[in-house]
């Protein structure tokens, strides 16, 4: 059985969802990985909202009020257990790891990032 994170993020003041979305793709996402070398999760999956790139950014949304949507992202982290989630975890929260990158404007705003441990995972497929 599996070890599995939700993670959301929130782009800092001033930065576009494009802009957000790319740097963390092209940037972030490597560095994570080469940093936590073998305690890096099975699977790190990432879904961004739509948002505008007018204004305030709103999100594209279906149901619910703008209030509702305060984060630009959500991971999905699989780890093999609770130690590989612990490993990833304090390979990537060092101190020395997080303050390179206090003054990046593009990365996460690290203040309303928000995290939970996942009970289940269901998938239905049409073909199912």
């Amino acid at each position: 059985m599996t070890y599995t994170a939700v993670v959301f993020f929130s782009r800092k003041p001033g930065v576009s969802p494009a802009a957000f979305q790319e740097y963390f793709e092209k940037n972030q996402v490597p560095i994570l990985k080469k940093t936590a070398g073998d305690a890096f999760p099975i699977k790190h999956t990432r879904i961004y909202l739509q948002r505008s790139e007018e204004g305030d950014c709103p999100a594209d949304i279906i149901f619910g009020n703008q209030d509702d949507f305060t984060f630009d992202a959500i991971a999905l982290l699989e780890f093999e257990d609770a130690s590989a989630g612990k490993r990833f975890t304090d390979a990537t929260h060092k101190p020395e790891y997080l303050d390179r990158f206090d003054d990046v404007p593009l990365l996460p705003d690290r203040s309303k990032r928000r995290a939970a441990l996942v009970n289940k995972v269901y998938e239905t497929r049409r073909t199912d």
